[in-house]
């Protein structure tokens, strides 16, 4: 991973600057960029505020006008960084299609979200357990509802007919799983796929999983719609 940067950062090191998502001001986007890089670096354990105001650009003590201690840090970033994950599943399923075309966008969605914001994901996913007992059950509370999206598609699908998968939860454990762990090892720096290639090559492996059925073909169609 790279190191913290000696100047004061801009935005994360991934795609957004964090306060764009968040509508926070400069000085908030500057911490929360820092504290994403310095806990994907260093964990949330071996990461000090003194490292994130640095980085930041503040004094020692000036994270403590936004935010009232580090662990309130990584709930802030958690709660956009799982309410991004959400919306774009949302998005996903927002349109018309098949069991079968839906499942695979919302599969594509995710991992497209946690190899474009790798470094945000990889903390948002590994350090949960630094969240405090209140705090962990509203993040929790998300990833419920993140888990639901693939489990309302995955039933679709076998109610349709068009899936022939005995465990729903199972197989929604499963493709989140092999999603979220692109987090953990992507790097766009040193990868040879880029994150729609990994999406789309996830998305086919998750109906491989579901073992989603061939869609027959209408009289005299050239290709098979899914």
């Amino acid at each position: 991973m790279a190191a913290l940067p000696d100047q004061p950062t801009t935005g994360r090191i991934d795609e957004r600057p964090l306060a764009e998502v968040a509508g926070r001001p400069a000085a908030v986007q500057r911490i929360l960029a820092a504290a994403v890089g310095a806990f994907a670096e260093h964990g949330f354990e071996g990461t000090t505020t003194r490292q994130i105001c640095t980085a930041a650009g503040l004094s020692s003590a000036g994270m403590y006008v936004y935010f009232p201690s580090k662990e309130d840090l990584l709930y802030e970033i958690s709660l956009i960084g799982h309410g991004e994950a959400l919306a774009a599943l949302q998005d996903a399923v927002a349109g018309p299609g098949s069991p079968t075309a839906l499942l695979r966008r919302t599969v594509h969605a995710f991992v497209l979200y946690h190899a474009q914001n790798h470094t945000l994901a990889r903390v948002i996913q590994y350090e949960l357990r630094e969240l405090s007992i209140e705090h962990f059950a509203e993040v929790a509370a998300i990833r419920r509802r993140i888990d639901g999206v693939f489990r309302a598609r995955i039933l679709a699908g076998v109610e349709a007919g068009q899936f022939d998968c005995d465990d729903v939860g199972g197989a929604a454990l499963a493709i989140e799983s092999l999603a979220i762990d692109v987090a953990r090892w992507f790097d766009a720096r040193i990868s040879s796929r880029t994150p729609d290639h990994l999406a789309t090559m996830y998305a086919q492996f998750a109906l491989q999983i579901v073992q989603a059925k061939p869609v027959a073909r209408p009289s005299g169609a050239n290709r098979t719609e899914s």
